[in-house]
């Protein structure tokens, strides 16, 4: 009877010591993940010190990129430039037949348009040769410079080839009509 005794108290005691040492070791391992978790983040400060120089790296990549782009616009608005230009001789030639009335009109709206055309392309071309001057040895500040000048070279090369398709588009209606 007295081992009878001692087994059913060994297993008492035993269930009732298996959730304390159970959530002893449930602390040791909260404790385990908190030290882990400080060590993560430690790590994340310590590398977030080099994150400066990753974001230069990305933004002369980037810079890089971005002026393949603006080139790529300047060269189709001189291409498109170039395209109608070609036109120049037929259409003086279409306004000197024209009738005497509007002829005047005319001849200004064909200037206009040529003057168009040819600043759309020194401007397409300003842009092509700032956005050459970007490179990855360049600051960021210097290809952000030279991005935005070509920017803007791009879009004034825009509106003059909209400009020049507008009057030539106008000589076309008025030779049309």
């Amino acid at each position: 009877m007295k081992n009878l005794v001692k087994i059913l108290s060994t297993g008492l005691i035993a269930t009732l010591l298996l959730p304390t040492l159970a959530f002893a070791h449930e602390n040791k391992g909260t404790e385990v993940r908190f030290e882990t978790s400080i060590e993560k983040r430690l790590q994340k400060i310590e590398k977030g010190e080099n994150k400066g120089e990753h974001k230069e790296v990305r933004a002369k990549a980037n810079a890089t990129t971005t002026a393949a782009a603006i080139t790529k616009k300047a060269v189709r608005i001189q291409t498109s430039a170039d395209g109608m230009l070609s036109f120049n001789d037929r259409i003086g030639a279409l306004i000197a037949n024209s009738s005497a009335e509007g002829k005047a009109a005319l001849e200004a709206k064909f200037a206009a348009f040529k003057i168009g055309a040819a600043d759309a392309k020194v401007q397409a071309t300003a842009a092509i040769s700032g956005a050459a001057q970007v490179n990855a040895s360049n600051s960021t500040t210097t290809n952000a410079t030279l991005l935005a000048a070509a920017k803007v070279d791009v879009k004034e090369a825009n509106g003059f080839l909209h400009d020049a398709k507008k009057a030539l588009m106008q000589i076309l209606r008025s030779l049309w009509n």
